[in-house]
């Protein structure tokens, strides 16, 4: 985490598996931003989507690829390999099709 921020890869408005940050700081920070947009008379737009099992449909060899791009390295980048490398992928309700 520290290599991430100090290299700024990680969003200020990130709030997902950070320390202090959640679902809920999230929906509160942009249910402020929405009542200032339309106090200002702005408008909202808003998108929100859940990657179930997202992380299956990944190209292992691609993240590697920009992972090393990123200047990740060593045991790091070991330990992607070893975790990304012979993946079951997921078979739950919401990503089975057909």
């Amino acid at each position: 985490m520290k290599y991430l921020f100090e290299h700024k890869l990680i969003n200020k408005t990130q709030h997902g598996f950070l320390l202090k940050r959640s679902t809920v700081t999230n929906l509160i920070e942009c249910t402020h931003d929405w009542t200032v947009a339309m106090a200002n008379r702005g408008s909202v737009d808003c998108v929100y989507i859940d990657f179930i099992c997202a992380f299956d449909l990944v190209s292992y060899q691609k993240l590697l690829s920009k992972l090393i791009a990123f200047g990740i390295s060593g045991l790091l980048l070991n330990w992607l390999k070893v975790f990304v490398t012979n993946r079951v992928p997921c078979f739950c309700k919401w990503c089975f099709i057909g």
